[in-house]
């Protein structure tokens, strides 16, 4: 399970046990993949959340015709 990196949720947002799986389109350039997560609260654009050793960020919302797409956050430098 991914967990979206927000401490403060709004109170008219989801808990996790009612959050129905949020499909999310994880853009890694020439790599894109559909996975099916539950999250806390609807995801937003700026969310960041870890999922396979990754930090993903959303970088664009569900709407009524499109879905949730993330990125992956560029790794610090040593």
């Amino acid at each position: 399970m991914a967990t979206v990196a927000r401490e403060v949720i709004d109170s008219e947002r989801v808990s996790v046990d009612e959050a129905e799986p949020t499909p999310v389109i994880l853009d890694h350039g020439k790599d894109v993949r559909v996975v099916l997560l539950r999250f806390a609260a609807p995801l937003r654009v700026g969310d960041v959340f870890a999922l396979g050793g990754t930090a993903w960020e959303v970088v664009r919302a569900k709407d009524h015709a499109r879905g949730c797409v993330a990125r992956p956050l560029p790794e610090p430098a040593n």
